[in-house]
């Protein structure tokens, strides 16, 4: 995801210069802004949909998330004691560390199967409740999935929801602040 920071580091620079001014405006200012930001987030989203080949709604949803959270992952949100993560593709990843699995000496971790990894989905996890719980609440979309990373000498299978783009847009426009 890092790339489209990189494609749209010049918009996101002009966009937070102008969203620094919008306090210190009024009236006719503060239109001339909100439009001048209107623009550059058109361009960027759709610099983004032609290089990543995704609609131009998706686009702007991805600028957006850029802008908000700088790719930090610092939020505010409720007590789900699970790891805030953005994806490569955008969508927002609630979950946490499962298992690690290393590697001895030179050799690798081995890596498990997809049958393997898939049985961590059936298993309970106390956190995935709270998890299930705040989208609820906060009416977001997203499945349960269960994802593998790490490096040649440590493993780790991570557990938990992997939300929609809409969702995601939904809880960094709530909860993220800006930079």
């Amino acid at each position: 995801m890092r790339d489209v920071y990189y494609l749209v580091s010049e918009e996101v620079v002009g966009y937070e210069y102008l969203l620094g001014l919008v306090e210190y405006v009024q009236g006719n200012a503060l239109v001339e802004i909100s439009q001048k930001m209107a623009r550059i987030h058109n361009l960027a989203a759709e610099k983004i949909a032609k290089e990543k080949n995704i609609p131009l709604k998706e686009a702007r949803y991805l600028f957006s998330i850029v802008v908000r959270t700088g790719w930090s992952f610092h939020s505010n949100l409720p007590d789900l004691d699970c790891q805030v993560v953005i994806t490569e593709n955008g969508n927002m990843f609630l979950g946490q560390t499962v298992c690690i699995l290393g590697g001895d000496g030179d050799k690798p971790a081995p890596s498990p199967s997809e049958q393997e990894l898939n049985s961590y989905l059936d298993e309970d996890y106390p956190f995935l409740q709270r998890v299930e719980a705040f989208m609820k609440a906060e009416a977001l979309q997203g499945k349960k999935v269960v994802q593998q990373a790490g490096s040649y000498h440590e493993i780790f299978i991570q557990v938990g929801y992997l939300l929609d783009i809409d969702s995601t847009a939904k809880v960094v426009e709530k909860y993220y602040e800006y930079r």
